[in-house]
């Protein structure tokens, strides 16, 4: 017999949505991959046919192929050269140069600069390094986040054990006046994505709340979590020359339809007694060499190849045809989907009486009242032809 959960994620399945926020794979994706793997095949197989090979010697295509992928596997190869050391300092660059029409960044004041397993492993890490500096100065570190934000940051902090204080954004003046009071005897840090988790909108008043912030809590540490820049087709601006952000972090997850590739980094000032060489988070020190080349590789290519509006452009009218038949498919339980900025994103009030699906999918918006946030990435990837099912197998972690 099956379980609620194993249920209501087949019944979300048949609709073509989920509640996880799941990366859209897209034919792009793919051939960036085979870009990066094979090089130049195509020119080394015109030659191969050019000096009167044939494509019909199997034997002649492998060998070009390998040679088409050694540039590739060279990369790997006389580590004791440390020529790999630097190879994220173009992934960073290009980053930096791609992300410039939304987030301007002065890589002189975020002059530390660490490659990490997507934004994740970036966010965990300050969070425990920042727990454990609190605590060897005997100060209890309390972390302050928006209802409804990214899920990782709680339970990042949780694991931590750090006490988290949360509140409403559009109570975001609250906010500013509680960071202010606790941060008068000592360091406190907030965690911000934008675009926004909480909907995945571009948030309006992250401007006014920062500067807000720097007048009346100039110590506390701002984390700016990017990782929806490269998701929105419309134009607008993060500002990063806030004083109190500390850092940033960013991934290619979401833009790129990267997950599983595990490609992200973090932007960081120094910090008040940190080493000079290791920077503000000496445990990400080491991801100088214990770094994905493929991911960078991977990501450094999608880049060069589209620019940050390119895919959200490309794939927002799919996102509300999307919309449109999951709506249908729902049978009136989400009767009134808007799209979200985020071009893999619907949202919608919660219904008056409503059903397994909508309590499953349930959470706060931004004034801190129940609404539906629904990924439409299984419906999009079946419409653009990279996805074959939408069947799902729960795993015995997953609760309602």
């Amino acid at each position: 017999m099956a379980t609620d959960i194993e249920r209501i994620k087949e019944a979300l399945g048949d609709i073509g949505a989920s509640k996880t926020i799941f990366a859209l794979v897209t034919p792009e994706t793919e051939e960036t991959k085979n870009k990066v793997f094979d090089g130049d095949l195509r020119k080394k197989l015109e030659h191969l046919v050019s000096a009167g090979g044939s494509l019909t010697d199997i034997d002649a295509v492998i060998k070009t192929v390998h040679k088409a992928r050694a540039e590739y596997f060279d990369d790997f190869r006389e580590a004791w050269t440390q020529k790999q050391d630097k190879m994220h300092e173009d992934f960073f660059k290009t980053w930096l140069q791609w992300s410039s029409p939304i987030s301007p960044i002065n890589a002189e004041d975020f002059k530390y600069q660490y490659p990490t397993a997507g934004a994740s492993e970036a966010i965990r890490t300050i969070i425990d390094e920042y727990g454990n500096r609190a605590r060897e100065k005997k100060i209890d570190p309390q972390i302050f986040l928006f209802n409804g934000e990214y899920e990782g940051y709680q339970a990042f902090a949780d694991a931590a054990h750090i006490n988290v204080t949360k509140v409403n954004r559009s109570d975001w003046h609250e906010m500013v006046d509680k960071v202010a009071a606790a941060s008068k005897d000592k360091p406190v840090q907030i965690y911000l994505s934008q675009p926004s988790a909480i909907d995945g909108n571009v948030w309006p008043d992250y401007d006014k709340f920062m500067h807000e912030l720097a007048k009346k809590a100039p110590k506390a540490e701002v984390i700016l979590d990017l990782t929806y820049v490269g998701c929105v087709p419309k134009e607008f601006k993060v500002n990063t020359d806030h004083p109190n952000i500390q850092a940033i972090t960013f991934s290619l997850s979401k833009p790129r339809g990267a997950y599983y590739d595990r490609i992200g980094g973090v932007l960081a000032k120094a910090k008040e007694g940190s080493d000079p060489t290791r920077g503000p988070y000496p445990s990400l020190f080491g991801n100088m060499w214990f770094k994905n080349l493929t991911s960078m590789k991977i990501g450094t290519q999608f880049m060069k190849d589209h620019g940050v509006f390119d895919m959200p452009r490309k794939y927002a009218p799919i996102q509300q045809k999307a919309m449109e038949r999951v709506s249908s498919n729902s049978n009136g339980e989400f009767p009134a989907l808007k799209p979200s900025d985020v071009y893999l994103l619907a949202t919608t009030e919660m219904p008056k009486q409503p059903g397994d699906l909508a309590r499953y999918l349930e959470r706060v918006d931004a004034d801190g009242k129940p609404q539906l946030r629904i990924c439409l990435t299984p419906m999009m990837a079946e419409m653009i032809g990279t996805a074959k099912t939408h069947a799902v197998t729960p795993r015995n972690y997953e609760r309602l």
